[in-house]
């Protein structure tokens, strides 16, 4: 999910640093522990920052992800194809999940196998909900279920 950066390591460092110097001057001082707690605070912002974005994200790409199954679930009833209803659900907009369904779509579109363009699909999402859920649906088209039951299944266990 969200990876350590160097960045973070360096701004941590530069927090400290800004400690010390802020020890040198007011060691022993009332205004020595307010600034520490400042400055490190301020060291560790851009993680905190970067951290919950993420996890925003992620829960919007869990919500675009039902929203997409839901589509594909009514194009396939309806009787086109599995890969075509991809490529053709993967045009709409579905918010933080667009650039992972384009790849998706593209990757059928250029002949890779449904299955493995699917596998790609959640590991480039990095999402555990679409994980699962891709191969809960691998899995069981492997051997030989319904995919539209087998979908409205994936809908229903990711809505509760």
């Amino acid at each position: 999910m969200n990876k350590f950066k160097k960045v973070y390591s360096m701004e941590l460092i530069i927090a400290l640093g800004a400690v010390a110097g802020n020890g040198y001057l007011f060691w022993g001082q009332r205004p020595f522990w307010p600034i520490a707690i400042v400055l490190v605070s301020l060291g560790w912002l851009h993680f905190w920052i970067d951290f919950f974005a993420e996890n925003k994200r992620q829960k919007e790409i869990e919500l675009k992800f039902v929203e997409f199954t839901r589509t594909l679930v009514e194009s396939v009833k309806s009787g086109v194809s599995i890969p075509r209803s991809i490529m053709n659900v993967a045009s709409k907009d579905f918010g933080a999940l667009n650039p992972y369904l384009k790849k998706l779509a593209h990757q059928i579109e250029w002949g890779i196998p449904t299955r493995k363009a699917l596998i790609t699909f959640s590991l480039d999402t990095e999402n555990k909900v679409i994980k699962r859920s891709i191969a809960i649906l691998v899995e069981a088209e492997q051997s030989g279920g319904d995919i539209t039951d087998i979908l409205e299944s994936v809908v229903e266990s990711v809505i509760n």
